[in-house]
């Protein structure tokens, strides 16, 4: 019982020291409109900043959790969209659609990832110090 008082303390704790601020942001790259969602953590100075790309069925709760999650921990995080703020796919046909065309066209798909790169320089928040990660 004692155990668990102490873990709930320091949920609660971590909590309290934890503003989380997010929202989704939109961003242009070339000629396309893009969405992404941007999670920071307003109470404490910025650690870092950490774009997420996501897996095959594009942008979903599952990125925007993670975000927040790294927001928690002190990074500025940007979930980092590659297919576009009209895609929205909704079965594996269309998943292997859009992510096929991405890997068949490698400069293109970098040109997104720079473009989202760069786009993270006007989130309020995100620092140079920056890393990228991915799924799938």
């Amino acid at each position: 019982m004692f155990r668990t008082g102490l873990a709930a303390l320091a949920v609660m704790t971590t909590a309290a020291q934890a503003e989380l601020s997010a929202d989704y942001h939109r961003y242009t790259v070339g000629d396309r409109e893009y969405e992404g969602y941007v999670a920071t953590n307003t109470a404490i100075e910025p650690k870092g900043t950490v774009l997420i790309v996501h897996d095959w069925d594009g942008m979903t709760d599952y990125e925007e959790r993670r975000a927040e999650m790294l927001a928690a921990l002190g990074y500025t995080a940007f979930a980092i969209d590659v297919y576009g703020a009209d895609e929205n796919p909704q079965s594996i046909d269309e998943n292997r659609a859009l992510s096929g065309a991405l890997y068949a066209d490698r400069e293109e798909f970098r040109a997104r990832l720079m473009g989202a790169i760069e786009e993270a320089a006007n989130i309020t928040g995100a620092t140079q110090n920056a890393v990228m990660m991915g799924y799938c």
